[in-house]
């Protein structure tokens, strides 16, 4: 028998003389030491024994030749740290080790591979704790850790870990030692108490000594599971020994009732009048549903079990569906439980408990709580102020086009008028010459003068027939360009109305399912930010034209406002065969101080074109800056119109329809839509790319376009940028 001691080192005991026959001793600096701290023995397939110690590390003597193998972190780059708790030897041949300060440390002999987790951010599986005490794996194959923050269950093969942490669960953090009974509990020593814990409902009974046992504290790796499933505990006051089956376990039906329930922290009873208005009309006890105002959104419950035979060994668990995703666990000590901040909506409280003995009740108090939402949040709110903001616009349009068609008529009433003054001059003209050919001879240079008079006047009128005539074709095509402009409009804006109306109806209908709902819903919600951005196009180019349009600068990076466009566009334009690519990783550190709202119109204009003119391919939006460089990388740049430290360069191209060539100067154009494809009619109004080019110049920057027909296209905009802070 191997006997491991703390202070008098590692010895081999003989049953048959009843003696210690020697003592295994390693050598060290030309001397031979006692191994300290033995807190752990386990032997390997080889039959080969492997001490753990507190102090000098790992050792491994070996079965065939006996020779003594000594570990330690500085000579084995796998051992993180040389106080070793505890040995777990896998079927797999790997050998787990648990130590005070360096997590957990695994190691295969045969394979030499290792790995080791820490609670490092970056350790493949991040535990709570790095100093660990007890390992043990159960029936099921799942590893369960003691360590200074309490349990944790370490999962593999998902690559997770899952912390029973604190006195929510167990009695005390601090866990020495673990073993397993037959049915699927762990009983676990820890410095105040030995706790059963369940593996499959993960409810805690404690046992201290009130029910009988010698001490409250219990060591590491001190237990061990006997041949007839007894368990042993080694404590402060000796040995505990007992059979799991013969504890007995009280009943399990406990009701929970809520004890008690307040508002922003202050009691609310029946018929208690708050912020004007009557909360309950009975008691909390007997309320099954709670209607609260959305200014009501701090709430707190305080419950309890009506078990008054020990309730400190009472677990709770409670969950807030539509706000938590897992139950909470909590003891005696805390059977309240508390929610900020909650948002209009529908949710239930739940809550249970276990019996004495850990086991849960089948008995779950449910409490239903809706929040109503102010008004201003409301669908039937929203759509209405939507559906006045279009009115407004075709308002607008509509007195905007009346009041050309009224310049027109002005203008033609006046070149009518001017014509006919001409005309009047004119005749009056041929008059004189008539009475001047009588006096030929004796004015005959009045006569000339006159003559290059009359010519000098026919020019004249020429040119002014002229002008009129081109204002009078250049109103004509005004007009034009409006009603195509209003026609395009109109169908933009018909087709995300008929989606809203027709999947509102099919809303209103009683015969669908929750997750149709939704689906109509984000149909709905998609066409609707398809009209607030048309919308927004409208207004920004009526600001641009009208002078009225001021930059709001603020800081921000160019990066993630070209994955948030990405992300909003995505769902309108998901093509299977077009592949949308970002590259902005040169630039992702770069923050600008400038109009963000500018630079999300200049992307979203251009991707949109090019998404919707891409019907297989890729596109690609590329952002770069000279200036940003290692010396830069702190700065903060802003557009500039002089003085410029370099450019910023952003570049959206596609392998789409392409532009011809007569195109190119008129693209830009506002209410200018060109139709490339003689097969598929492309939904526009005009309107995107003359915002984007008003923009860009806003900003002091040039836009270069190049395209080539069935291939692609490409938009270039350059930026001049200055440094104007750096934190350096």
């Amino acid at each position: 028998l191997w006997i491991g001691t703390l202070t008098k080192g590692l010895h081999l005991f003989n049953f048959k003389t009843n003696k210690l026959t020697k003592e295994i001793k390693y050598s060290e600096k030309n001397s031979l030491n006692s191994i300290e701290a033995v807190f752990d023995l386990k032997k390997d397939k080889d039959g080969n024994l492997w001490i753990a110690s507190w102090i000098d590390g790992l050792f491994k003597l070996e079965n065939s030749t006996g020779k003594l193998i000594h570990y330690t972190k500085e000579n084995q780059n796998w051992i993180k740290n040389n106080n070793i708790t505890s040995i777990y030897m896998a079927d797999n041949d790997e050998i787990w080790l648990t130590t005070w300060g360096g997590g957990i440390n695994i190691i295969n002999p045969k394979t030499g591979e290792f790995r080791d987790y820490t609670d490092s951010d970056n350790s493949q599986i991040k535990i709570p704790s790095n100093y660990c005490t007890i390992i043990h794996r159960d029936k099921f194959g799942v590893y369960w850790i003691g360590s200074t923050e309490g349990l944790f269950k370490l999962d593999e093969a998902h690559y997770k870990t899952q912390h029973f942490k604190s006195r929510s669960v167990i009695d005390n953090e601090l866990i020495f030692s673990i073993e397993e009974d037959n049915n699927a509990n762990l009983w676990i020593g820890t410095n105040y108490g030995l706790n059963r814990f369940s593996i499959t409902n993960f409810s805690v009974l404690n046992y201290k000594e009130t029910e009988g046992l010698p001490s409250n504290e219990y060591f590491i790796a001190s237990s061990c599971k006997l041949p007839d499933n007894r368990l042993v505990f080694g404590s402060k006051n000796g040995v505990v020994v007992f059979h799991p089956d013969s504890i007995l376990i009280s009943d399990s039906n406990v009701k929970v009732n809520i004890t008690n329930f307040q508002i922003s922290y202050k009691n609310i009873d029946a018929h208690t009048i708050y912020n004007g208005e009557q909360i309950l009309n009975k008691s909390i006890l007997s309320t099954d549903t709670l209607e609260l105002s959305y200014k009501n959104n701090i709430l707190s419950f305080e419950f309890s079990a009506c078990n008054f035979t020990k309730p400190q060994n009472i677990q709770y668990a409670f969950i807030l569906e539509g706000f938590n995703d897992e139950w909470t666990y909590v003891n005696a000590d805390k059977r309240f439980a508390v929610y900020t901040n909650l948002e209009p909506g529908k949710y239930t409280l739940k809550i249970k408990a276990t019996n004495i003995d850990g086991k849960w009740s089948p008995n779950i108090r449910k409490l239903v709580i809706i929040i109503n939402a102010p008004f201003w949040k409301t669908k039937v709110f929203i759509f209405s102020v939507f559906i006045s903001i279009i009115l407004i616009i075709i308002l607008f349009f509509r007195v905007r086009h009346q009041y050309v068609l009224k310049q027109k008529k002005q203008l033609e009433i006046l070149v009518q008028r001017r014509t006919l003054e001409l005309e009047k001059k004119n005749i009056e003209l041929i008059g004189q010459k008539e009475e001047i050919a009588l006096q030929k001879e004796e004015l005959f240079t009045l006569t000339e003068q006159l003559q290059d008079l009359n010519k000098d006047l026919e020019n004249k009128i020429k040119q002014r027939t002229q002008r009129l005539n081109e204002a009078l074709v250049k109103a004509e095509s005004s007009e034009k360009l409006i009603s195509s402009f209003l026609a395009n409009f109109s169908h933009e804006i018909r087709t995300p109305m008929n989606a809203i109306a027709g999947f509102t109806q099919l809303l209103s209908s009683g015969n669908i399912t929750e997750e149709r709902k939704q689906k109509y819903a984000d149909i709905i919600n998609a066409n609707i930010d398809t009209l607030l951005h048309l919308i927004e196009n409208v207004m920004e180019v009526a600001k641009l034209h009208s002078g009225q349009y001021k930059f709001n600068k603020d800081f921000f990076s160019l990066s993630s406002v070209c994955s948030s466009v990405y992300q909003e566009l995505k769902p309108m334009f998901h093509k299977e065969s077009v592949k949308v690519i970002l590259e902005t990783d040169s630039i992702k550190q770069m923050k600008l101080y400038s109009d963000i709202r500018a630079f999300r119109h200049i992307i979203y204009n251009l991707l949109e074109n090019a998404m919707k003119y891409t019907e297989k391919g890729s596109v690609k939006v590329k952002c770069s800056s000279d200036v940003f460089i290692e010396e830069n990388k702190n700065a903060t740049f802003c557009p500039t119109d002089s003085n410029a430290s370099g450019f910023l360069s952003i570049s959206v191209s596609d392998t789409g329809i392409g532009i011809k060539a007569e195109n190119r100067k008129r693209i830009f154009d506002i209410f200018q839509k060109t139709e490339e494809s003689k097969n598929k009619v492309f939904r526009g109004t005009g309107l995107g790319l003359a915002l984007v080019k008003e923009l860009t110049e806003k900003l002091n920057g040039k836009i270069d376009l190049q395209s080539e027909v069935n291939k692609g296209t490409t938009f270039t905009i350059s930026i001049p940028l200055a440094i104007i802070r750096n934190k350096r």
